[in-house]
C-alpha cells in the first residue's frame, strides 16, 4: 500500500465515523424527546374536559336518581344505601 491509498482509507474511515456519529446523535435526540413525552404523560393530571364531563354526568345521574327515589317514596331504601 502506498501513501495515497492509506490517506484515502483514513479519509473514508473518518467520513464513515462522522456519519455514524450523526446517526447516533439523531437517535439520542429522538430518545430524549420520547422520554420527555412519556414524563409529560405520566405527570399530567386528569383534568381534561372529557374527564370533567364524565364526572359531572355521573354526579347528575346520582342526584337525579336520589331525588326521583325520594319523590316516589323510596327514601328508606336510599338512606340504607347511602349510610
Amino acid at each position: 500500500m502506498n501513501d495515497d491509498k492509506i490517506t484515502e482509507l483514513f479519509i473514508r474511515l473518518n467520513s464513515e465515523l462522522a456519519s455514524l456519529n450523526t446517526n447516533m446523535k439523531t437517535v439520542l435526540d429522538r430518545l430524549t424527546n420520547h422520554e420527555q413525552r412519556l414524563t409529560n404523560l405520566e405527570t399530567k393530571k386528569e383534568s381534561d374536559w372529557k374527564t370533567q364531563l364524565l364526572m359531572l354526568l355521573a354526579k347528575s345521574i346520582m342526584i337525579g336518581a336520589v331525588s326521583i327515589g325520594s319523590l316516589v317514596g323510596a327514601g328508606s331504601i336510599i338512606s340504607k344505601l347511602i349510610g
